[in-house]
């Protein structure tokens, strides 16, 4: 993804996009068993806070079923 596309999807630049300084874990495990870095999840939870939108319209984007989006955007919230 270039800058241009992270600006316009998420609202922030690319390069702002650091989950060391935020101390998020750098893997996420989900209960059913899902596995998710750092800045997946931590995108994940700021294409759902910025836009309002539901689970089944970031299927596009993140290529994952809607119930691993939820357990995700869950476990870094």
């Amino acid at each position: 993804m270039n800058s241009a596309d992270c600006k316009a999807g998420f609202r922030v630049e690319k390069a702002d996009l650091r989950t060391d300084a935020l101390h998020i874990p750098a893997v996420f495990h989900c209960k059913q068993r899902s596995i998710c870095d750092s800045l997946e999840g931590l995108s994940m939870l700021l294409r759902r806070t910025n836009y309002r939108c539901r689970f089944s319209d970031m299927i596009q984007c993140f290529a994952r079923p809607v119930s691993v989006l939820s357990l995700i955007t869950n476990e870094v919230t």
